[in-house]
């Protein structure tokens, strides 16, 4: 069963019921609510990683103070909903239900005063109050696998130790190609702020992913696949095709070769020239972290729950048709989930190319693979696309023809085309 969320007189929101679904889409005016869904979906699934760093940190602070409490947790889910929003969004009547699997559920409303509650379905609630109690009884180190285990079952429904991770991908991401990093990390560790105020969570959790991240980069990506090749357990299942058509699209897309080194992150143009970060085009900072995100998912075959924010940003159209081109690249492997918000028509055209790739290859595999490689190829039970507007979702899918409405993905076009053939029909 799909993830659902339930969001009621939040910010723009009025009221939205949602089920998330592989490849989500949101598309519409400025300022509706599209990113409210995008961190609100966020905030819930993140959650599974706030859970298990609670009883880590538990575990590391002394023998008297191990102890987990529910309602301490609960408390830190309040911090954290403060985090994101402030109490600026939260109406004395806002509601969010979460639902991670049937039954497993968490729900935040206001009460009285102000007072945000936090609440579970029984399931949910009688799930961590089991791992609590096992923490708290048992002797066995905190980094045990059955913890790991618990935990995953809860928010994924999968009992193993590979949980799913989850990466979220804010607009005014480039705001970090200009800084250097040495800011970049005393920000991480708040000792330095950024205008005076600091980041939303949102972005500081992106800084942290990417400070993590960019060591990797210290030599080409061919390189990098080397290295993991050598690395790897000899049981480790490369994607050679996946890892090669990813390549190709982020040197459309960055137009050049992203290092990181001692002396800063640079982009090199050819063999004799390089480009500061700082000094890029505003199109390659925006897309530098989307693209070596994606690409690391690939090479590690992490499973993850992506989120982004107008990736499109600053992209000729050619490049954004790329950027989706990757993105569906991203959804077929490793079982990952992906959900963007966007302004571009041309990301919904190029998903419903995929998506009609994948009707027509049932037909005619080698004709179609000619056009869309078969891993670009996305099934219509998969999407599920958005226009969101008036504090309201609606689907934007065609249930008959089981695209993307084309007259969604045209309607500002239409609007342009209209205004021009009146101003033709005055100068006749």
């Amino acid at each position: 069963m799909n993830k659902h969320l339930t969001i009621r007189n939040f910010g723009p929101i009025k009221s939205v019921d949602l089920e998330i679904f592989d490849y989500n889409i949101f598309i519409g005016p400025q300022a509706t609510g599209k990113s409210t869904i995008a961190q609100t979906v966020y905030f819930f699934m993140s959650l599974k990683n706030d859970l298990w760093k609670y009883i880590a940190l538990k575990a590391t602070i002394g023998e008297a103070a191990q102890t987990v409490d529910k309602n301490d947790f609960e408390r830190r889910i309040r911090m954290k909903f403060l985090g994101f929003w402030g109490v600026s969004k939260v109406s004395a009547s806002f509601y969010m239900k979460f639902q991670y699997s049937q039954g497993f559920e968490i729900i935040l409303n206001s009460r009285s005063g102000g007072h945000i509650s936090v609440d579970y379905s029984p399931k949910m609630e009688k799930a961590i109050d089991e791992i609590f109690r096992k923490v708290n009884e048992s002797q066995k180190n905190i980094h045990n696998t059955e913890y790991i285990c618990d935990i995953n079952m809860i928010f994924e429904q999968k009992r193993d130790t590979n949980a799913v991770e989850t990466i979220y991908i804010p607009a005014g991401r480039s705001i970090f190609s200009t800084l250097p990093d040495t800011i970049q990390q005393q920000i991480l560790v708040g000792m330095a702020t950024l205008d005076e105020s600091t980041l939303g969570l949102s972005l500081q959790d992106f800084l942290e992913q990417i400070s993590h991240l960019k060591p990797v980069f210290n030599k080409s990506l061919n390189e990098v696949i080397e290295e993991k090749i050598a690395l790897a357990p000899v049981s480790f299942d490369l994607d050679q095709k996946s890892l090669e058509i990813a390549q190709g699209l982020i040197a459309l897309i960055l137009k050049g070769k992203y290092r990181y080194s001692q002396s800063g992150e640079v982009i090199d143009i050819d063999a004799y020239t390089s480009v500061k970060l700082s000094f890029a085009s505003s199109g390659q900072q925006e897309a530098l972290w989307i693209l070596m995100l994606m690409f690391s998912l690939i090479l590690n075959k992490t499973e993850a729950f992506v989120i982004i924010e107008e990736p499109e940003a600053h992209l000729f159209p050619e490049a954004q048709k790329y950027m989706t081109d990757l993105l569906a690249l991203v959804t077929n492997v490793s079982k990952n989930q992906i959900m963007i918000t966007t302004h571009s028509p041309y990301i919904l055209t190029s998903l419903n190319n995929h998506i009609y790739a994948e009707q027509v290859g049932k037909r005619c595999r080698e004709e179609v693979s000619q056009v869309v490689d078969p891993l670009l190829w996305m099934n219509y039970q998969r999407v599920n696309a958005c226009y969101v507007d008036e504090g309201t979702v609606r689907s934007i899918m065609d249930e008959e023809l089981h695209l993307i409405k084309a007259e969604e993905i045209d309607s500002a076009s239409q609007l342009i085309n209209n205004e021009f053939s009146k101003l033709a029909d005055i100068d006749l």
